[in-house]
């Protein structure tokens, strides 16, 4: 479906134009992006509304004094000349969406996504009194001009109601097959597109805006305008035909350069703009309020939409796909205070246009809530993130996602940068004096010590020994590196000191030979008797007993005898 845009000394419509032609297979899909509206402000309708971010403008009309504009979430919005009600959009109904936009000149038509046409403002002519459909069919495109509104329906026939002088409503029969597939209104004349290529435009003829030129031989129309009193017509050789009033050169098509063909139009009350192959917007005509000083393109981007009213201009520039890029360190040590992360924008398909950045970049960090942070011109954005863990080993998940900016120039970039932030250690904060094979020695034995660091968070940190010195309260230990050797018993305190920090263990050392002690009395030991005699307590009582023998022998022999 053809958007539809009118504008005329009253208003005029951009009925159908690129969408009727078959693109080329090369050229990639463009969804919509930022309107650039320009002239005549005198009631705020060139003033462009902020999107919310990650939306985009995908349609465009112009009406006398209003514009209407369509979003990429099927909303539509509408300001400038408010009187009558023209810029008061419906609310929709649950799951329906707006489709397409058309402005007249004090009405407004908007398609919905469910076939049904709404239209609303002034409706002094019956021109928003849209025609209920037969069942199975639904609207497919809309224009708008002064006091009517032209629907164009699934079926291929066309609806003309409202103010209905000149004939601006009888729309013509049409031969066997063929169907309208485009509609257009101007001021008091509507234009029509038809299947088989051919234009049929009726109504108002007083500056021959209907007689509508016939084609070479092969050549069909493509898209239909009408303007305030004038017509614009696409053709499918890439040229246009443009005519009715001539004042102000608004029928004076420009030639086009080698290779370049025109692929959309709009007219509007006295001024022309065509949309040309390479994305260029070509305006002619009067320009009495700047209507037709188009602003430059910038570097990547195209013009790919076109409205005209009376005197304003409305164009929908693309979209520019972007990437974001995340600044953050690779590892932290644990902190309990902030750390900064930052992220950058830029365009991903195209060199950099030079429009500024607007709009956010979403930072999510583990277990944290999102924080949104508005980007600078240069689409940079910085944040500071705390509350992050402290344990040594642990990482933290950092990812940024631009949300898109807030007037359609740049899209959301469709994946996060994400980068893991390793936590380390903190600086030493305490040590701890250990000996690994206990607290106790004797005198003359050695000790060999280990000292262990951590941080304020408990995660361990590694000490080097040569920064560590031992110290003993006892001047006869020797303490070489980390062993010591205890000379003497006694109660010894060993000091490890780390730059200042200082831990103390007590080492207990005792004598390695016991000193004498006087032991108590025994009973005395009775000698053996019984079956056990052979022992040498036995032995001896034996030699005892025969030198008893033998004395008491000789003293017999020594006896004299007596006769």
């Amino acid at each position: 479906m053809r958007r539809t845009v009118v504008g005329a000394v009253v208003a005029s419509v951009l009925a159908a134009g690129v969408a009727s032609a078959p693109a080329s297979a090369d050229e990639p899909e463009v969804l919509g992006g930022s309107a650039i509206a320009f002239g005549d402000d005198t009631y705020g309708q060139t003033n462009v509304p902020e999107l919310p971010e990650g939306m985009v403008y995908t349609a465009v009309a112009a009406g006398t004094n209003h514009t209407v504009l369509l979003r990429s979430d099927g909303e539509a919005v509408a300001f400038g000349n408010g009187s009558d009600g023209r810029t008061d959009v419906p609310g929709l109904p649950p799951g329906v969406t707006y489709t397409d936009v058309g402005a007249g000149t004090n009405h407004t038509v908007l398609l919905r996504s469910d076939g049904e046409a709404v239209a609303f403002g002034d409706n002094l002519y019956g021109q928003t009194d849209v025609p209920e459909l037969p069942e199975g069919m639904h609207y497919t495109d809309a224009a708008t001009g002064w006091g009517q509104t032209i629907l164009l329906r699934s079926d291929g026939n066309v609806e003309a109601f409202g103010h209905s002088g000149s004939g601006k409503t009888d729309v013509p029969d049409l031969p066997p097959g063929v169907t309208y597939t485009a509609v257009a209104a101007g001021t008091n004349h509507t234009v029509l597109l038809r299947s088989d290529g051919e234009a049929v435009a009726f109504g108002d003829n007083a500056e021959h805006q209907i007689d509508v030129p016939e084609l070479p031989a092969g050549v069909t129309y493509t898209a239909v305008a009408a303007g305030g009193w004038h017509t614009v017509l696409l053709r499918s050789d890439g040229n246009a035909n443009a005519f009715g009033a001539t004042n102000d050169g608004r029928t004076d098509v420009p030639d086009l350069p080698a290779g370049v063909t025109y692929t959309d139009v709009a007219g509007g009350g006295r001024h022309t703009v065509l949309l040309r192959s390479d994305g260029e917007a070509v305006p002619f005509g009067h320009s009495g309020f700047g209507q037709t000083n188009v602003p430059e393109l910038p570097e990547g981007m195209v013009y790919t939409d076109v409205a005209a009213g009376y005197a304003s201009t409305v164009l929908l520039r693309s979209a520019v796909d972007t990437d974001v890029s995340l600044q953050a360190p690779d590892s932290i040590v644990a902190t309990d205070g902030e750390v900064e992360v930052s992220a950058r924008v830029g365009a991903s398909s195209v060199a950099q246009p030079d429009v500024a950045f607007t709009g956010t970049v979403r930072f999510t960090i583990d277990g944290q809530d999102p924080i949104d942070v508005n980007v600078n011109d240069e689409g940079e954005a910085t944040t500071t993130v705390d509350g992050l863990p402290t344990t040594a080993g642990s990482t933290i998940a950092v990812s940024a996602t631009y949300l898109g900016s807030t007037d359609g120039a740049y899209l959301a970039t469709p994946t996060p940068a994400e980068r893991d932030i390793e936590v380390t250690a903190a600086p030493l904060a305490a040590i701890e004096l250990r000996a690994p094979d206990g607290l106790e020695v004797i005198d003359g034995g050695t000790l060999t010590f280990t000292v262990d660091g951590t941080d304020t968070y408990g995660n361990p940190v590694e000490i080097d020994d040569d920064t560590v010195e031992l110290t003993s309260d006892q001047s006869t230990d020797i303490v070489d590196g980390l062993t010591v050797t205890f000379p003497e018993a006694s109660p010894h305190r060993i000091t490890a000191t780390v730059g200042n920090l200082t831990d103390t263990v007590a080492v207990e050392v005792t004598p390695s030979t016991p000193a004498p002690t006087n032991p108590e009395p025994s009973a005395p030991e009775l000698p053996e008797t019984g079956a056990g005699v052979g022992t040498p307590l036995t032995g001896a009582a034996l030699l005892l007993l025969v030198g008893v023998a033998l004395t008491m022998s000789a003293h017999r022999t020594a006896r004299p005898q007596h006769t």
